[in-house]
């Protein structure tokens, strides 16, 4: 049995098909939520056209449904099996559009923050040094806090059903195609909560890779430099075209909210250093250079636009 930071998790074989079984792990508030959405996603299933976990079972706190074999797209982008193209971004869009276009009852609005709203500011006593190191220079930095305070707006729009937890390792490649997994978070909200976790999704993904580069010992300081900002530039380059795809992929995309997007697309990638700093004594350097380069993503987002968007 694996554990996946949530939740126990355990592959069997049952007759000619394997299963995944899930405990869910947490309070019991926590749990009977995380269950009720994938029930609402079950109730579902039969309207969405892509390929995902099928026949699910519930008891207790626990979670049965057909095991969708293949990779990771997260695991094979870093390990470089894999490189984005336009099928795949275009493909993913397709998949979370398609959830988005779910009918969900009557067109009520839903009021959504436009706030870095997934990085917990208030956690100082129960984070980690690293955590406490990354949340402090968000605090600390008055480009970022001037930012927060000139885009402290309610958005009320048309609520959609969403996935609620889009990140790439959400996402299975095999040879039979794409699949999405993973539906706990499963509900209502704004087509612009998915977008944002998904671009967010392709620059983190871009830039760990980058900073992660092995280091050729014949290099000096300044020649190693040099190549992280040129590979840098080019991870960038590479993300802002895969998100302008993304962008004009998505069918009904004139009604989307791109600052509200960029917002929280930064947040997102926040998130993400937030949560591999988790019992470090200290911020990486990797994740102090992407958290730098997601500040000036963040609070330069009226000259960004046009490269990241289409949207002078």
């Amino acid at each position: 049995m694996l554990f996946n930071g949530r939740n126990r998790v355990e592959v069997i074989e049952d007759g000619n098909k394997k299963k995944v079984i899930k405990e869910l792990v947490g309070t019991n508030e926590e749990i009977t939520r995380r269950i009720d959405n994938i029930k609402k996603w079950n109730d579902l299933l039969s309207l969405y056209l892509y390929k995902t976990n099928q026949n699910y079972e519930f008891e207790n706190q626990k979670i049965t449904c057909d095991y969708v074999e293949g990779e990771n797209l997260q695991s094979l982008l870093f390990n470089n099996e894999i490189n984005f193209s336009p099928d795949l971004i275009i493909s993913i869009t397709k998949m979370l559009e398609g959830i988005h276009n779910l009918k969900v009852g009557e067109k009520e609005d839903v009021v959504v923050d436009n706030l870095f709203s997934s990085i917990p500011l208030d956690l100082f006593e129960i984070s980690s040094g690293g955590q406490i190191e990354l949340l402090r220079l968000i605090h600390n930095d008055i480009d970022i806090q001037n930012y927060i305070k000139e885009n402290d707006r309610r958005i009320t729009k048309n609520k959609c059903f969403v996935h609620g937890d889009v990140r790439l390792d959400q996402f299975i490649v095999s040879d039979d195609g794409l699949a999405i997994i993973d539906f706990e978070e499963f509900g209502e909200g704004i087509p612009e909560l998915d977008l944002a976790n998904f671009w967010g999704s392709i620059i983190f993904s871009n830039l760990l890779k980058v900073f992660s580069l092995e280091v050729d010992k014949r290099d000096n300081i300044l020649s190693l430099n040099n190549k992280i900002l040129i590979e840098g530039s080019r991870a960038l380059d590479e993300s802002f075209q895969w998100i302008k795809l993304s962008y004009n992929s998505y069918h009904n995309n004139r009604n989307l909210d791109i600052k509200l997007i960029h917002t929280r697309m930064c947040s997102f990638i926040i998130g993400r250093l937030y949560s591999r700093s988790f019992l470090s004594a200290k911020l990486s350097p990797i994740d102090l250079a992407i958290a730098g380069i997601t500040k000036e993503l963040l609070v330069n987002f009226d000259e960004l636009k046009g490269d990241l968007y289409g949207n002078d």
